[in-house]
């Protein structure tokens, strides 16, 4: 305890929280926004956005209005523009280069406005 009392503990402990506050705060930022036991998602055929039940699931979604599997996970920036999840980074570059991507910037997620 001896430790704690001079300047260098106190530091660290300032240290460790500052650090827990930062990684918590980037953690929560790439959450997507939810409605309780839903999940946002794109299509990134249309561009529609669909709030869809929390659950296991294997991506990509299919489409309620077309049946194709074009939807992935998404959510909203500060300023409201709408982002493609980083873990669906392969599926974007997959459905891009099968020509059925027309929404989703493959290099920064981005998702397009749709018409």
């Amino acid at each position: 305890m001896k430790f704690l009392k001079g300047n260098a503990g106190k530091a660290c402990i300032v240290l460790v929280v500052l650090a827990v506050a930062v990684v918590f705060f980037f953690l929560q930022r790439e959450r997507p926004p939810s409605r309780g036991n839903q999940v946002m998602m794109v299509c990134v055929a249309t561009g529609k956005t669909f709030w869809m039940e929390r659950k296991p699931m294997v991506l990509p979604l299919d489409n309620p209005d077309t049946g194709e599997k074009t939807l992935l996970r998404c959510h909203e920036d500060d300023d409201g523009t709408l982002y493609v999840d980083r873990i669906c980074r392969d599926l974007v570059k997959q459905l891009d280069e099968a020509e059925v991507n027309q929404y989703v910037d493959p290099k920064t997620l981005r998702v397009r406005s749709a018409p």
